[in-house]
């Protein structure tokens, strides 16, 4: 059992865990980290890696609850948590929110300029692709 484990502990626990692809154990000990967690850069950490663990275990609301709440504890500590906004338009992508991952992704943008051409501009290609053959 891991009540009452420090949370750094939780989050090292959680970080093995997703090195050996165990998902499902990851996100139990991030979870818990992150419920232990009173720092919210450091809460946001154990949120992201949550739901990171919970979009490999296919639980894609899980998942964007996670990543909506880690961007949140980042931008209480007044720091914007990129690679939970990438990692939430990955999710939101999968899930087939096109929409909602541009969002994500020109949230990202506005902290990291880089994301446009990386990120940003393919995904639009592939919208208008699919926008035209759907209208076909």
């Amino acid at each position: 059992s891991t009540d009452g484990a420090h949370p750094n502990l939780l989050f090292a626990l959680g970080q093995t865990r997703q090195t050996l692809k165990r998902w499902k154990l990851a996100a139990e000990a991030y979870d818990a980290c992150a419920a232990a967690e009173v720092h919210p850069t450091q809460r946001a950490r154990a949120l992201h890696g949550a739901g990171v663990a919970r979009a490999q275990l296919g639980d894609l609301p899980a998942a964007a609850r996670r990543l909506e709440e880690a961007i949140d504890a980042s931008q209480s500590a007044g720091v914007a948590h990129v690679k939970a906004m990438l990692s939430l338009a990955s999710v939101r992508k999968t899930d087939g929110d096109a929409a909602g991952a541009m969002e994500a992704l020109r949230r990202a943008e506005r902290h990291a300029p880089e994301v446009r051409e990386r990120y940003i501009e393919p995904l639009e290609r592939q919208m208008a692709k699919e926008k035209k053959s759907r209208g076909r």
